[in-house]
């Protein structure tokens, strides 16, 4: 059996709906955290995030602090009219900020131009629309993108 969630997180000076289902879901209301595990979704706005397991940690006045995605989690991030889907090892997002990261063996294809980013941690902020990522050690950064050319 599912279980579905509605929670509300706030982002700058509006609040977003949060849907998230999942086959088993526990809360521990001392330490200010929630567990889904099994098939997790969630969907907030147009970005959606799959993946084995989804914790959530809540601050004193029970609003969420951190989303951590880790079980072969994936992705689809929207931003600035561009769609991005990809994958990482553990994906984290902070509502305060606004903010994405993307950690471990990172992968990420912009739909529209098909471009393709690998690293080991990928940072992403909705709110200035910046992306910042890191190389695996020994490793640097690849960025493959088509470039046209005028014959």
């Amino acid at each position: 059996m599912r279980y579905l969630i509605l929670l509300f997180a706030s982002l700058l000076l509006f609040a977003e709906e949060v849907k998230i289902s999942a086959d088993k879901f526990q809360a521990d209301e001392v330490n200010k955290i929630a567990v889904f595990e099994g098939n997790v979704k969630l969907i907030k706005g147009k970005d959606l995030i799959k993946a084995e397991k989804l914790t959530i940690l809540f601050d004193n006045k029970n609003k969420p602090i951190e989303y951590s995605a880790e079980g072969n989690p994936i992705f689809q991030f929207v931003m600035k009219d561009k769609t991005y889907k990809g994958k990482a090892d553990k994906i984290v997002y902070t509502p305060n900020d606004g903010k994405y990261s993307l950690i471990g063996d990172v992968f990420v294809k912009e739909e529209r131009e098909n471009r393709k980013i690998y690293g080991d941690k990928l940072t992403i902020d909705k709110a200035t629309g910046k992306i910042t990522i890191k190389g695996k050690k020994n490793e640097p950064v690849r960025f493959i993108f088509q470039v046209e050319e005028k014959q």
